[in-house]
């Protein structure tokens, strides 16, 4: 695993190089500003599969450094760590808005640093695997007979060149790593009108075609700051917004229509003809908790699903047992103090 350590305290960052070469990771590069962190990422041939980042440094700051590595194509589901004091841990939100996976407290903690490490190793190992997985299906799907090329509707494949476009776990991850309190968020749904015949009219590569327009058009038109996406499969989209500003479905819908004519104007009709994304609110409450966020968008997936028995998609599966694996450390320890 490629890991980039970034901090401008050139004591701690020797610390963790040496408790990370112990844990068996060898491959590590280090920065000690983010301007050069950003320069490496930029500069390098095969990308970092995870980052460390210091919350505190001189200049851009490590909750900054962690969005324009968002922003990155190579690095948008990578895990980031935040390192925090006591004191800049009331940060830790802000940080997570920013696409932070996980954090860790100063004076670090071998046990709490390795436990930490271990889950970001699972996510990067997942994440290969799911890509390895769509490729290969996708391989095998353009080479079958024309009768057999058609798309799955349960299907949820990853368009990583489609800025704010995040698969699930993401997403999921971000909620479950939020702090207690209540939230200002908008969720809506967004869904492919009539998706499933269209799978049965269209050949694959015109609904995947279809399903990348959808998802660009729906990232274009709602503000980026707090904004995360999620194809969950049969032709639905879920959005999440944690900032104040409400997502308005009407206006939402109006606006969806307007740009999707315009790109199916300038990017040529698919086989599906003309094609109605339809907006609806998740919930009406103006503020929610992280917890109650997560309920309401995994009925939604059980509800896009319905007719698979309400089966999660495969990756949230796996984010599961990644996290279920993640905390049994945790709570033992808690379990052994008590």
């Amino acid at each position: 695993m490629r890991i980039l350590l970034v901090d401008d305290d050139h004591l701690l960052v020797e610390m963790l190089e040496e408790y990370l070469g112990t844990m068996g990771y060898r491959d590590i590069s280090t920065a000690y500003s983010a301007e050069d962190a950003l320069q490496m990422v930029d500069d390098q041939d095969v990308p970092f599969d995870c980052f460390l980042l210091d919350i505190k440094m001189t200049g851009m700051d490590g909750i900054e450094l962690c969005r324009a590595l968002r922003e990155r194509r190579d690095c948008r589901t990578a895990p980031i760590i935040m390192i925090t004091s006591s004191e800049a841990k009331e940060h830790m939100p802000a940080a997570f808005e920013a696409g932070a996976t996980d954090y860790l407290k100063k004076p670090l903690d071998v046990v709490e640093l390795e436990a930490r490490m271990r889950m970001a190793m699972l996510l990067v190992e997942s994440t290969a695997r799911e890509s390895a997985s769509r490729e290969a299906l996708q391989s095998l799907l353009q080479d079958a007979p024309e009768d057999e090329d058609r798309f799955d509707p349960g299907e949820v494949p990853s368009f990583s060149d489609v800025e704010g476009l995040f698969d699930y776990y993401y997403l999921e991850n971000k909620l479950l790593k939020m702090g207690e309190g209540i939230y200002a968020m908008s969720l809506v749904s967004v869904q492919i009108r009539g998706f499933d015949d269209l799978c049965h009219q269209a050949r694959r590569k015109e609904m995947l075609a279809l399903v990348r327009a959808a998802a660009a058009v729906i990232t274009e038109s709602i503000p980026k700051r707090g904004l995360i996406t999620s194809y969950i499969g049969h032709g639905r989209f879920v959005c999440v917004t944690i900032v104040r500003n409400r997502i308005v479905p009407r206006l939402l819908q109006a606006r969806l229509h307007d740009r999707f004519k315009l790109h199916h104007h300038e990017g040529g009709q698919t086989a599906a003809g003309q094609v109605t994304l339809d907006v609806r609110a998740i919930s009406d409450r103006r503020v929610l908790t992280a917890p109650d966020a997560l309920s309401l968008l995994k009925k939604e997936i059980k509800a896009a699903h319905a007719d698979q028995g309400g089966k999660l998609p495969p990756v949230n599966e796996e984010a599961n047992r990644i996290f279920d694996r993640m905390e049994a450390p945790t709570k033992g320890r808690e379990q052994a103090g008590s």
